[in-house]
């Protein structure tokens, strides 16, 4: 279904006839003075010609069945004649605008189209059940739990009683429609269609690996079961409720596509989202009303919280856990297994329920699942994270001047991390962790990043797409620090900050200019013996001597090494490499997430930022 027309085009085209007989009707049954006309040169409204006729707007609104109500707002332009004797050779051009109020049905291509009344326009009251031009019913946000819900009680009402699996099977068998698994493409891009139309589908087999026709009948949903089997059962359930929502909602706006363009027969719906072929924004609305329906028909809110309470009540009995925060991940997977949906539609679903918590769970980060996290409601935007990949961590580290300063930041489980003992520690092991109090207040101590949509997905086909980051998401972003951080403590990190800053820079401004004493006094500062910096960096405590006294200039790797061993924050870092004889080159990718581990790893052990350089394919130190 290509699209692209509009009612008001159509009625502009085919109907303009009738408006005008309707216009005219109406000025031989009321008197001229009720026409409330600008007229300067007549004095007495003699004979009013009818000369011209322009359709302004068409406002249509929804009926029952195939049945539509819509109001044509014209501009009519009048000869008005003077009805006075002596000067019946007079006339003035003027005009005036009318409603004309119709109806019509779809099922006969507007054949039965009537005028209902005719009236001076004044003001418009518009209807109810207000449908755009391109015949898509207009449903705002906060209507969608109202208009699932209203879907239920037409072909499910049981699922508005109890919480309960709605069958997608059991609900097209209720809507009179079939289902036909089959390939429909090679590439895979597109899940699911719906015929309004008896047609020849054109579908893919793949024993022969060619296009072969499969003749179907209105009312006929395709779904391609490899799609869904390499997404997940609850695409699977999902892709056929979608369907149907298209043929509750949009077919009649498939019939107006029908009266431009006698072969469209289908709707196509594309596994990144949006409607194959030449979309518009009617086309886009459409896909994005059957997203944001589908779970909500699938998972009705009411039922939805009751489940969710009761499986939450649940695990903190049986786990003793009482933070929402690490129940999440548990909560949500039991809630997609009951439903029957995906994991990130439970999870999204759970946020319309109330549960911010949610949005820290199930967030996949090169390749690694990200632990839960939690902040406080509200301290994040829609379009913003505090979860990054290694590479947008160091892209926005070595070009975003913004993050000039984050140097007090260390990046740790894909967030960056404001390196204070409230919120990082080291464990038995060694290893940098982010403490729990950390995990359970992100937006006091991590930066917030904004997202922007980097693959050719419209957001709104994505109900809050940017939550939408599980292991299987095609959904790809560019990643950029503002400045704008989302957090709510401000004056407590500042706080924090500033006790950081202070204890550094005095630690800095008493550092002696010579080498060999400005090493001596950061290693007595961090209280790491140079044994032990050589245990932490496997460079003989021969060779770190040498380096330390200055008897070997030392290559620029072992510097950054032995400044990483000893956990020095930048500043300390670029002191001593400024003062050795050797620099970081920044046309040297290698140097570049050295860079950046001498920014924002500093506090974590050896053998991690060298998992991290191996990970990012740079040499190792």
């Amino acid at each position: 279904m290509a699209g692209g027309h509009s009612f008001t085009e159509y009625v502009k085209h085919h109907m303009d006839d009738r408006m005008w007989r309707a216009i005219e009707d109406y000025l031989s049954f009321i008197e001229p003075s009720a026409l409330d006309l600008r007229l300067y040169q007549i004095k007495e409204i003699g004979e009013v010609e009818l000369s011209d006729l322009e359709i302004r707007f068409v406002d249509v609104s929804d009926l029952p069945g195939s049945a539509i109500a819509f109001d044509v707002v014209v501009e009519a332009s009048f000869t008005v004649h003077d009805a006075d004797s002596y000067h019946n050779d007079r006339s003035e051009e003027t005009s005036q605008w009318f409603m004309v109020r119709c109806r019509g049905s779809l099922d006969c291509f507007l054949g039965d189209a009537e005028v209902l009344s005719v009236d001076v326009y004044h003001t418009h009251n518009r209807q109810k059940e207000r449908m755009s031009s391109g015949l898509v019913p207009i449903i705002y946000k906060e209507d969608l739990e109202r208009k699932a819900e209203e879907f239920l009680r037409t072909y499910y009402k049981e699922a508005l009683l109890q919480p309960m699996w709605l069958d997608p099977l059991e609900l097209t068998k209720r809507m009179k429609l079939d289902i036909l698994r089959h390939r429909i493409d090679k590439d895979m891009t597109v899940f699911g269609q719906i015929y309004f139309k008896e047609a020849d589908a054109r579908l893919y087999d793949e024993a022969s690996d060619t296009a072969v026709t499969e003749h179907v009948l209105p009312g006929t949903i395709i779904v391609d079961p490899k799609v869904a089997f390499q997404r997940n059962l609850g695409a699977f359930n999902t892709t056929i409720v979608h369907e149907c929502v298209h043929w509750f909602y949009h077919k009649k706006a498939f019939a107006l596509e029908q009266l431009f363009n006698a072969n469209a027969g289908r709707i196509e719906c594309q596994v990144v989202g949006g409607i194959a072929g030449k979309g518009n924004d009617d086309t886009k609305w459409m896909e994005w009303q059957a997203n944001a329906l589908a779970s909500r028909i699938q998972m009705p809110l009411s039922m939805f919280k009751r489940k969710a309470s009761e499986i939450i009540r649940r695990y903190r009995d049986q786990l003793g856990v009482f933070e929402l925060c690490d129940l999440m991940p548990f909560v949500i997977q039991e809630l997609a297994n009951f439903f029957m949906v995906s994991k990130a539609s439970a999870k999204l679903r759970m946020i319309d329920a109330g549960y911010e918590e949610a949005m820290g769970a199930f967030i996949y980060i090169d390749g690694h699942y990200v632990k839960p996290h939690a902040f406080k409601k509200g301290s994040l935007k829609a379009h913003q994270t505090y979860s990054l990949s290694v590479q947008d961590a160091a892209i926005q580290s070595f070009l975003n001047p913004l993050l000039a300063d984050a140097s007090r930041y260390v990046y740790l489980d894909s967030h960056f991390v404001l390196n204070h003992p409230r919120y990082v520690y080291q464990d038995e092991d060694g290893t940098l962790q982010m403490t729990e109090y950390a995990r359970f207040h992100v937006d006091e101590c991590c930066l917030a990043f904004d997202l922007k949509l980097r693959t050719k997905v419209e957001e709104r086909y994505h109900r809050e797409c940017f939550l939408n980051r599980d292991e299987g998401s095609p959904i790809e972003f560019d990643i950029v620090y503002t400045g704008a951080n989302a957090e709510l403590d401000h004056a407590g990190r500042m706080k924090l900050l500033k006790e950081m800053i202070q204890d550094e820079a005095k630690t800095l401004e008493s550092l002696p200019n010579n080498y060999t004493m400005a090493w001596k006094a950061l290693l007595e500062w961090r209280g790491i013996s140079q044994a032990e910096l050589a245990r932490r960096t496997r460079i003989s405590e021969k060779t770190i001597g040498n380096i330390i006294k200055g008897e070997t200039t030392g290559k620029v790797n072992n510097i950054v090494l032995m400044c990483l061993g000893a956990n020095l924050p930048w500043d300390m870092s670029r002191y001593l490499l400024e003062r050795s004889g050797t620099a970081l080159s920044f046309n040297n990718p290698d140097h570049q997430y050295y860079s950046f581990a001498l920014k924002h790893l500093y506090p974590q052990s050896v053998e991690e930022i060298q998992a991290f350089l191996q990970e990012c394919g740079a040499s190792p130190l």
